[in-house]
């Protein structure tokens, strides 16, 4: 993401959103009642006629919206936009219209800009914060692809070897297994994480080296499902690697609510975590970015602020941000215990 305007006096960013996980920055950056302008398309009103002939010419406008609702899937390629239109072509104003947001696109937005949103924005714009790696998680048999995205772990392939298994080939070759692999990742520009038991993981590093694929580490892991990817992360390597990456901070802090728990020393629940907040019990506040988008969610961040309590917002797009929203979406860590 970057900011190409900024107007603090109407409390207005413009910005270009530059990949995918923009678009997942964005998603928490807007609210309800917000407003955006960009460039829309709508179609031109012909006969019937015509209508039935062809299909409708559609027109760049330019227009702004009040939102009303956002629609993303995480990982998806674009964000839609809901809301009715304040500023635009005269038969536009008062109409309900979409903004289709996707990777190029600028957008400016008006709003309220509190201090976790300007941290949001901050971290889309810094380059050290937003960087996408692609993670071989592998073994003889099968090989599993993923992106680490900064809020959450995507699988993109399985390359089977045919070695083994259900799978098995009788001209079986280690070379044409480690080809398909390097063809899959081909379409990632991503530097490649090796993950695996085992000692294949090594050969295909070497054999990547050998044909200039950017590899940065070939590291042990246990397993060759998305669980490998976890395990790196809170291992010392991968510390060192991601020590940036929401999705690493996400990982440490909720290991360190859960050791809470078992201490007595953590609170969960929307109306729990609550009560210690207003009490100034809390060290750290834990929210799901789901929980980040509504009042009950905004007015726990307001009093984590008024009492000096961290704030951590986790992505259900991630292991960790699972576990925070199946104990309500709301965690804290204690200062001290509380009756």
């Amino acid at each position: 993401m970057r900011i190409l305007e900024e107007d603090l006096k109407n409390s207005t960013y413009r910005i270009r959103i530059e990949s995918l996980d923009d678009l997942w920055y964005l998603r928490n950056i807007l609210s309800e009642g917000d407003e955006v302008s960009a460039i829309t398309f709508r179609r031109v009103e012909e006969s019937a006629d015509v209508q039935r002939s062809r299909e409708r010419e559609r027109i760049p406008i330019t227009i702004r919206l009040k939102v009303e609702k956002i629609e993303f899937q995480d990982f998806d390629n674009r964000l839609r936009i809901l809301g009715t239109v304040i500023e635009g072509p005269e038969d536009t104003k008062g109409k309900h219209q979409s903004i289709t947001v996707t990777v190029d696109s600028e957008i400016s937005i008006t709003k309220e800009w509190d201090d976790q949103h300007i941290d949001l924005l901050k971290e889309a714009t810094d380059e050290k914060y937003v960087t996408v790696y692609t993670a071989v998680a592998m073994d003889e048999d099968e090989a599993q692809i993923f992106l680490i995205h900064p809020y959450g772990i995507q699988q993109v392939g399985t390359v089977y070897s045919g070695r083994s298994g259900k799978y098995a080939e009788g001209n079986y070759s280690e070379a044409s297994y480690f080809d398909q692999i390097v063809n899959a990742l081909k379409n990632y520009s991503n530097s490649i994480i090796i993950l695996g038991p085992g000692f294949a993981r090594d050969r295909f590093a070497r054999y990547c080296a050998q044909r200039g694929v950017n590899v940065i580490g070939s590291f042990p892991a246990n397993r060759t499902d998305s669980g490998a990817v976890y395990e790196f992360i809170t291992s010392a390597d991968g510390a060192k690697l991601l020590s940036n990456e929401r999705i690493a901070r996400d990982k440490e802090i909720v290991d360190e609510f859960l050791v809470a728990v078992k201490k007595d020393m953590g609170v969960y629940g929307r109306d729990q975590t609550e009560s210690a907040l207003q009490m100034g019990a809390l060290s750290d506040l834990i929210i799901t970015d789901e929980m980040f988008r509504t009042e009950d969610g905004r007015r726990s961040l307001s009093i984590a602020q008024t009492v000096g309590t961290r704030i951590h917002i986790v992505s259900v797009s991630n292991d960790p941000g699972q576990i925070v929203k199946k104990f309500g979406g709301f965690a804290g860590i204690l200062r001290y215990r509380v009756q």
